[in-house]
């Protein structure tokens, strides 16, 4: 059912499938070239849980450059869910801290969007 819904017309379909396949982590395997695919949604949620999804069936790379170009080509709401997406690749060991901090590297964000990379950015674990 989540790999159908990977192709709905529905953003809102998609994104729900897409979660669906990041729940079931490495099982969603079957799913795999369809979340490929989803990497280069139009709606950039989508994109980002895809990504996440993906980063669990070793496509770490590919979910990192997606994460990297919603962190630099959107509004403060799309970036602010790419932070927390790469927080979680970060804390599943997807993506190194200093992967994390060099993706951010450069990048300017107000509150509330500034919590993240100040967070990856401090000592703190």
């Amino acid at each position: 059912a989540f790999i159908a819904a990977l192709d709905d017309d529905h953003p809102v379909i998609r994104y729900w499938a897409a979660t669906g396949c990041l729940i079931l982590q490495d099982r969603a395997k079957p799913a795999r070239e369809k979340l490929l695919k989803r990497l280069g949604d139009e709606w950039a949620d989508v994109r980002l849980v895809a990504a996440e999804a993906v980063a669990y069936l070793g496509e770490t790379d590919a979910a990192a450059k997606t994460v990297s170009d919603v962190l630099n080509d959107s509004n403060t709401y799309e970036s602010l869910a790419a932070q927390n997406t790469l927080e979680y690749l970060w804390r599943a060991g997807h993506v190194t801290r200093d992967q994390a901090r060099e993706m951010l590297d450069g990048l300017t964000f107000s509150e509330p969007g500034d919590r993240i990379p100040r967070y990856l950015n401090s000592n703190d674990d």
